[in-house]
């Protein structure tokens, strides 16, 4: 994470949760983004952060749950609305990886759309798609339905890319020197690279072509892989 220089509402976490029928457990990754910048933005913040930790009783008390990413995002909806009864919103994302199904499992609450990199075959390149769907930010209603998701295949290799909106919204003088073109092709440009050298990568790529332009909102990045079985068991 990059933060501006007010306190901003950008913030991401992640949980293994069960699977109740006995397989294996699902990765769930989340991020997250609230309107605005200052205190108010930060305490809310914490407060999702606090509604993590209850994530999981939660989902042990409604196992029917535990493959929806959609459900959670209705938890922490009514977390959200809660504290600020629609005065803040908060755009979010829920990416759920099944490994057992080989899916990836994305609910969206207005967020920027994640990458899922996947292997082609042909010389280790990973090729990037955005996973769209779109939705209501947390936090405008109580009501709000959250009822679907999109799946995608997910394999050995497999990169997900998920990003807060400040990292393509860089502005000079009413130039955009960082797009979600640009991001698509700088993924695309390091797909060969893995893990911490393909995030790195990424970074100092969009480092380079902002240059010194002022850092007006929060930046936050993740990337998720799974390595194949050969790679995660060397050494063993």
């Amino acid at each position: 994470m990059e933060p501006a220089s007010q306190c901003g509402g950008d913030w991401w976490g992640y949980i293994e949760v069960p699977n109740p029928s006995g397989g294996s457990s699902y990765l769930v990754m989340m991020i997250g983004d609230v309107e605005g910048h200052g205190t108010a933005q930060a305490l809310i913040t914490g407060g999702v952060q606090g509604a993590l930790g209850m994530l999981a009783p939660w989902l042990k008390e409604h196992p029917e749950c535990c493959s929806k990413p959609e459900a959670i995002l209705d938890f922490f909806n009514q977390s959200i609305f809660g504290a600020t009864k629609g005065a803040l919103t908060m755009t979010f994302t829920v990416a759920m990886i099944d490994r057992d199904a080989r899916l990836l499992r994305v609910a969206n609450a207005g967020h920027p759309f994640p990458y899922v990199l996947r292997p082609t075959g042909e010389g280790g390149a990973l090729v990037p798609q955005a996973v769209t769907q779109a939705g209501i930010p947390l936090g405008s209603a109580a009501n709000t339905l959250y009822d679907q998701h999109v799946a995608v295949p997910w394999q050995p290799g497999s990169h997900l890319f998920l990003y807060t909106d400040g990292l393509v919204q860089c502005i000079r003088e009413g130039e955009p020197l960082f797009t979600r073109k640009e991001l698509r092709q700088t993924l695309v440009e390091f797909s060969s690279l893995k893990g911490n050298e393909f995030f790195s990568k990424v970074m100092s790529e969009r480092r380079r072509r902002i240059s010194d332009c002022p850092q007006k909102d929060d930046v936050s990045a993740v990337v998720c892989m799974e390595l194949p079985v050969f790679e995660s068991s060397k050494g063993l």
